[in-house]
């Protein structure tokens, strides 16, 4: 009985890895998507916070 409950848990928990894996990757492909879509102006975001973040450190 316990050694059958122990690969349901397995074979969930693996499965439950794979979907996590593959949609953890499906957002950081869509992050990165977006980052390069709109590169200039992240580019500008990023200067823009570390200026702020050097002139809050004065």
């Amino acid at each position: 009985m316990w050694p059958n409950i122990h690969g349901h848990i397995y074979t969930y928990s693996r499965i439950n890895s794979i979907l996590f894996i593959s949609f953890i990757h499906k957002s950081e492909y869509n992050y990165h998507v977006h980052i390069h879509s709109s590169f200039t102006l992240y580019k500008t975001y990023n200067k823009y916070q570390v200026t702020y973040l050097i002139s809050s450190r004065k």
